[in-house]
């Protein structure tokens, strides 16, 4: 054994090095050991790296290397650059950039074999905690949480919160495979809104659930929603009992060129039901509702204070929007002794087609 004293160490695909590094080197079986490293990366310290080249005389890279971490999130991607020795497991995080806050800590192995068709494999926890950093085009803000792969051939599992480009969800859990390759995953997750709100959205504290399934970007499933009311246009409105309950399929791509579609969407309350069809990408989006709702049973928030309605509606709206502004309105409202509100101030009892 030799006994290292002072020394540093890079995997060589760049400048980044651990310095002040001290442990052991081992040769034993045909493998080489550097165990029980510890050393600084940028203003961190590494207290515990074992880094073991399995069967070095013979032509293929094996490579395996435990890590146990606690420190920046800045410090662990700069860690991870100068210690992961194979260029197949060093290049899963290339596309991590623009870590602004966070920390991370936990337990990771990875192990990986030029020779074999599956040249990394990982196992181990690792836990974020207000993370915020970019992964190629992707804006990754707040994330809490921890991915977690009992070992080597079990499925990776991910536990987390924060906002991920405008989409904000309070749990995310998701399973998959394989985290390296382009398989399929399954997802249950609460969002915080998944609707453009400045045309129609639900409460902030509203139950929006989504589960289903997916591959990379594509997902596709089911969304239950439970919420006190609805805002269309800015305005609030609330059934007096039981809130809004709905049911629906949503589909489409959550990261860059974002495309959401929720069909089929049935909002029940106890003053009628709406049926919904609702498109969204990054820049517009698009909305057809009709239903009949007993405006008796219903009040709208004007100016803070809620003003009770009356009366019995029903319509059919085709509404589209671009770069937050309406590009397009259409339809009917059919109005029985109504009290509405579209202003701050009271519209007249009217009965009429509007």
């Amino acid at each position: 054994a030799l006994d290292l004293m002072g020394q540093s160490f890079g995997a060589c695909h760049g400048p980044e090095r651990i310095e002040g590094v001290t442990g052991w080197v081992v040769a034993e079986k045909g493998n080489i050991i550097l165990r029980d490293l510890s050393g600084r990366a940028g203003g961190s310290r590494l207290e515990a790296v074992n880094i073991t080249f399995k069967d070095v005389i013979k032509p293929e890279e094996k490579v395996l290397v435990d890590v146990k971490l606690d420190m920046d999130a800045r410090d662990f991607l700069y860690a991870w650059r100068a210690a992961i020795v194979p260029e197949s497991a060093h290049g899963l995080l290339l596309p991590v950039s623009d870590i602004e806050e966070g920390r991370i800590r936990g337990q990771i192995r990875t192990y990986s074999d030029s020779d074999s068709a599956e040249p990394v494999r990982t196992e181990g926890e690792i836990v974020f905690d207000n993370c915020t950093f970019r992964w190629d085009e992707e804006s990754f803000r707040h994330m809490s949480g921890s991915v977690k792969k009992e070992d080597f051939d079990s499925p990776m599992k991910l536990e987390l919160s924060g906002k991920v480009n405008d989409l904000s969800f309070a749990k995310l859990d998701l399973e998959m495979e394989d985290p390296f390759a382009n398989v399929p995953y399954r997802f249950s997750a609460y969002l915080r809104d998944v609707f453009d709100n400045k045309t129609f959205s639900f409460d902030e504290d509203a139950d929006i659930a989504v589960s289903g399934t997916g591959t990379g970007s594509q997902m596709e499933g089911k969304l239950t929603i439970a919420s006190k009311g609805f805002d269309i246009f800015g305005t609030h409105y609330r059934p007096f009992e039981g809130g809004v309950r709905g049911e629906g399929a949503i589909a489409g791509k959550v990261f860059s060129g974002r495309k959401l579609d929720i069909t089929g969407l049935r909002l029940e309350m106890e003053p009628g039901s709406l049926f919904m069809d609702y498109g969204m990408d990054d820049d517009a989006g698009s909305l057809k509702i009709k239903g009949a709702l007993d405006l008796d049973r219903m009040e709208a928030e004007i100016r803070g204070d809620y003003c009770l309605l009356s009366g019995k509606v029903r319509g059919d709206a085709d509404i589209s929007w671009s770069q937050g502004a309406v590009s397009s309105l259409s339809g009917f409202m059919d109005c029985e002794d109504c009290l509405l509100y579209t202003s701050p101030s009271p519209r007249d009892r009217t009965r009429s087609r509007m």
